[in-house]
């Protein structure tokens, strides 16, 4: 929460992380009740703008936006996942991101998507996918990081975030063109 207070305070924006958490992304509704609870009541409580909600997380928390993000993507103006990758069900339904930008933020030396690993390539096809079919979706990549915090890229991401807003409503979600 506060290694983004400041750009978000600098740029307008409220802040929000979901209580709880901390350990591996299982992939489970209760998980993805905890995020969408936690908009309901930023929306209830704040003077929110619907079309300019995003999703961050790092690590652990990127799978998790990965999934929520592409399991919801009529909710988020964009998904900002650091230091992960989807996999299991995200990498099922990626075609959700037909109107949901991604801004991936990689470490050559995660762990799960180290350059040997088959979750590096299963990830690198699927942006490849993305982009070949015109897809909205950034990869910024960080030769020799790991799972870390890659703070260099906070000022970029509120730059990013800044043109992208909600494709709303969305008319066709998932179709392979």
């Amino acid at each position: 929460l506060t290694r983004w207070a400041r750009g978000a305070a600098d740029n307008g924006y409220i802040l929000a992380v979901p209580e709880g958490g901390g350990g591996p992304w299982r992939y489970t509704e209760a998980e993805h009740d905890v995020v969408l609870d936690t908009l309901r009541d930023l929306r209830r409580r704040y003077h929110a703008d619907s079309d300019r909600v995003y999703l961050f997380g790092l690590g652990e928390g990127g799978k998790g936006a990965f999934d929520v993000g592409l399991s919801h993507p009529d909710l988020f103006a964009g998904v900002m996942p650091m230091c992960a990758g989807p996999m299991f069900f995200p990498r099922k339904y990626w075609r959700n991101a037909q109107y949901l930008p991604f801004y991936v933020t990689m470490g050559t030396r995660v762990p799960d998507f180290a350059p040997a690993n088959m979750n590096q390539t299963a990830l690198r096809e699927q942006f490849e996918s993305w982009v070949q079919r015109g897809y909205n979706a950034l990869w910024v990549e960080y030769k020799g990081r790991g799972t870390e915090w890659l703070g260099g890229e906070v000022d970029n991401m509120f730059d990013w975030m800044r043109f992208q807003k909600r494709s709303f409503p969305l008319t066709r979600l998932g179709p392979d063109d």
